[in-house]
């Protein structure tokens, strides 16, 4: 995991997958992802309820993904929004790996923060989503 973090990143592509006229719901999430205290990586991506939305970042051998998929739900009788996460790496052959699967339910406008690893080595992942007015 530390692999991972410790590369440079940088931002290849960030997709706006919502359209004015789009059906479902949508997202602006602000993604903030951490390695010991230090920001790495910190993508805005839009994207539908119930859709995937791809970030792909890279540099040298590696290249870095986080899948995001919104789904509307509520918290104490206000709207929130559940996101499911697949971090992982692809391989200069293509071979994707995934690190952690997190999920992350928070209140619309409120951040929402998870951590994992342990006292050496610590990966923060957290979020502000608010939802687009259609």
């Amino acid at each position: 995991m530390a692999k991972w973090v410790s590369v440079a990143l940088v931002l290849i592509a960030v997709p706006f997958l919502a359209r004015a006229n789009a059906k479902a719901d949508a997202f602006d999430l602000k993604v903030e992802v951490s390695f010991n205290g230090r920001v790495v990586s910190s993508p805005r991506v839009v994207a539908r309820a119930g859709e995937t939305a791809t970030i792909r970042q890279g540099a040298g051998f590696f290249e870095n993904f986080i899948e995001i998929t919104p789904f509307e739900t509520e918290v104490d009788g206000r709207k929130a929004i559940h996101m499911k996460f697949v971090i992982g790496v692809i391989t200069k052959d293509g071979r994707k790996t995934v690190i952690s699967k997190p999920e992350l339910v928070a209140r619309e406008n409120e951040r929402a923060e998870i951590k994992v690893g342990n006292r050496l080595q610590q990966v923060s992942l957290s979020v502000l989503a608010e939802r687009m007015s259609q």
